[in-house]
């Protein structure tokens, strides 16, 4: 069996411990207003939520929160773990079918704001560590919002698609889930991966949905190393899943064009399937794919120290793209929209084609500069590109020429003192999905 140890980071997976030690603090101070109807000011509209950071703790004012008739008190109680609150709050006795209100208030002692990360009361997202400030879903600016369940538990998410209709996340542990709204989101169990797992890559085309995966294990001492993974196809919106055989590689990316699947990985060999994912072939390539794309009757993939190759025979052959303009950029990601391909790397540069990846150029002032830009992609009409660490999202409407900052493009992703990795986007129904590690998935609705 193959077998290679993993050192730090390797390609799109990072081994991490995270801390889960949940913090103690207490509610105090709780207090509410009798039943009374909906104040009518557009100031205090039904269910508003302020969130204040004193030198005691949070204090909660929860302005017409809805109760039973027969409420006679309101109970609180909360959870803190990896920088994420969340609250309950429910009335007693709640036997009664009529409705009424009551402003609620409290403070949880003990927590300071630069340890709070998201609020959530009973499971709505009232507020995010997003430039100190409420990030309210009713508040007309965009802001981005932390999924509470995205059903991976604490399992890294590498990489989300939009077939038009839905969305479809895969992650560690085998796992994959999907979204109509990229809110609430439903586990696909049974879906032919392994729990040793880790899902990378997604592609969708003719009504299929292919994805790839590489395994990783633990010796006997407790250390990781990877051995080869699989693709597995599903031919009904991901609802089932059916593993492909012949198909034990280590893969990293995939994408679908001119009714072909070509995916590769860390072991040279590129593999392809004209028959959505039924049966493969595989040819070696020479080359670690860390990123492929297709466009223009032409598939580009990028790998280490400036490498591209490009194939226009639907993967069955590769040519190399001689160009010193790459520099030593590890090519992390390639996209394609509106005849033109945009590439980015990990010295923080990009780069642009608009001749089929014949020839490129550098961007400059992409305000990711001197940053590992991890991957990105063409959704809504836009190219959107990320980076690695700090969690920032640019984007262009200008195919690449010119990118500016997104809405709150710091996104929390992790635990207090964590940035975690985000690793993939994708846009459908007018939101944008972001993915990441430690489980979390977050959602931007824009009014385009």
């Amino acid at each position: 069996m193959k077998k290679v140890a993993i050192v730090l980071v390797l390609g799109a997976f990072l081994i991490v411990s995270c801390d889960k030690r949940e913090q103690e603090s207490q509610i105090s101070n709780v207090s509410f207003t009798p039943c009374q109807q909906t104040k009518a000011t557009k100031s205090e509209l039904p269910g508003s939520v302020n969130v204040e950071f004193t030198n005691k703790g949070v204090q909660i004012t929860h302005n017409n929160f809805e109760v039973t008739c027969d409420f006679t008190t309101v109970d609180v109680t909360h959870t803190f773990v990896n920088g994420v609150l969340k609250i309950s709050q429910q009335c007693s006795p709640n036997e009664a079918k009529c409705i009424c209100y009551t402003d609620l208030s409290y403070t949880i002692n003990g927590l300071l704001q630069n340890e709070v990360n998201v609020i959530f009361i009973n499971g709505v997202q009232v507020y995010c560590h997003n430039d100190n400030r409420n990030d309210n879903p009713n508040d007309p600016q965009n802001q981005w919002i932390v999924v509470e369940n995205s059903t991976f538990g604490d399992n890294s998410i590498h990489c989300i698609v939009y077939d038009g209709n839905k969305f479809i996340a895969g992650g560690r542990s085998g796992r994959i889930a999907s979204s109509v709204d990229g809110i609430k989101w439903t586990n696909v169990p049974n879906n032919a991966f392994r729990s040793t797992d880790a899902i990378s890559c997604i592609a969708c085309g003719n009504n299929a949905y292919v994805a790839g995966s590489t395994a990783i294990n633990f010796d006997e001492d407790g250390y990781p190393y990877i051995s080869p993974g699989r693709l597995a196809c599903s031919t009904n919106s991901g609802n089932s899943w059916t593993a492909a055989a012949g198909t034990d590689y280590f893969f990293q990316t995939i994408a679908f064009g001119n009714n072909t699947f070509v995916a590769g990985g860390m072991d040279g060999f590129a593999v392809r399937s004209t028959d959505n994912g039924a049966t493969w072939n595989a040819n070696q390539v020479g080359v670690h794919f860390h990123c492929i794309e297709y466009g223009d009757n032409t598939f580009l993939a990028g790998s280490w120290s400036g490498t591209m190759i490009r194939s226009t025979d639907n993967g069955k052959t590769w040519t190399s793209i001689k160009n010193e303009i790459f520099n030593q950029n590890t090519i992390r990601g390639i996209a394609f929209g509106n005849k033109t391909f945009i590439a980015v790397g990990s010295l923080g540069e990009i780069f642009r084609s608009t001749d089929k990846g014949v020839t490129w150029t550098a961007i400059t002032n992409t305000l990711l500069s001197r940053t590992d830009i991890k991957g990105i992609s063409y959704v809504g009409n836009s190219f959107v590109a990320w980076s690695s660490w700090d969690t920032q999202i640019i984007r262009s409407t200008d195919n690449g020429v010119t990118w500016t900052a997104m809405p709150d493009y710091f996104i929390y992703m992790a635990g207090p003192n964590q940035l975690n990795d985000l690793e993939d986007i994708a846009f459908g129904a007018n939101t944008f999905v972001a993915v990441g590690q430690s489980g979390n998935i977050a959602y931007l609705k824009i009014n385009e």
